[in-house]
């Protein structure tokens, strides 16, 4: 690549639209999209999950129009190396929350960071991020109703919309995994 680019990391969100993280990449110049499908994700999923992932992830490259790179392997060895192949100094994604997420992406960060890079979270995949609504003393709440009353007072952001957003394309992508009906609906 010969601009600056960034790169948009699509992780539980396989959309173009209300995403803050990808406004974030879009801000900085043209953006790479990448998924990884992660071996790890893929054995601890159901059939059902898979086939709802595998349908979603066909959906986005169509919405796309080619520009999806779609790697397999371990996401702290495959997004600093996306990032090193493409030039991007920048990488973006939404906020993972659990036990697994909070730690792969702590191990890409570095990755990224020992390479020069900048790794960047913008919003989650929640109305509102888990623990930004807490009590009045600071800890979480053990009763529906005041926490609801708490989360309805915080308040959340509007839908985002598309945006103006040039993604690149030309990208070696692997071959997206086909969809096997799991037989749910």
């Amino acid at each position: 690549m010969t601009s600056p680019c960034s790169l948009f990391w699509f992780r539980r969100d396989l959309r173009l639209a209300d995403q803050p993280a990808l406004d974030a990449a879009a801000g900085v110049g043209p953006v790479v999209a990448v998924f990884v499908s992660d071996p790890n994700l893929r054995r601890a999923a159901g059939a059902a999950r898979l086939e709802f992932l595998d349908r979603s992830l066909a959906a986005l490259a169509v919405d796309l129009d080619g520009a999806l790179v779609h790697r397999v392997g371990d996401p702290i060895d495959v997004v600093p190396a996306v990032a090193a192949e493409v030039g991007a100094t920048t990488v973006v994604a939404a906020d993972d929350f659990g036990p697994y997420g909070r730690s792969r992406d702590d191990a890409v960060g570095q990755a990224l960071a020992e390479a020069g890079r900048v790794m960047q979270y913008r919003g989650s995949s929640y109305a509102i991020s888990p623990g930004s609504v807490r009590s009045g003393a600071g800890s979480p709440y053990r009763v529906f109703t005041p926490f609801f009353r708490a989360w309805k007072a915080h308040g959340w952001s509007g839908p985002a919309g598309t945006g103006d957003r040039e993604w690149v394309h030309g990208i070696r992508s692997d071959p997206l995994p086909t969809p096997v009906d799991s037989g749910a609906r």
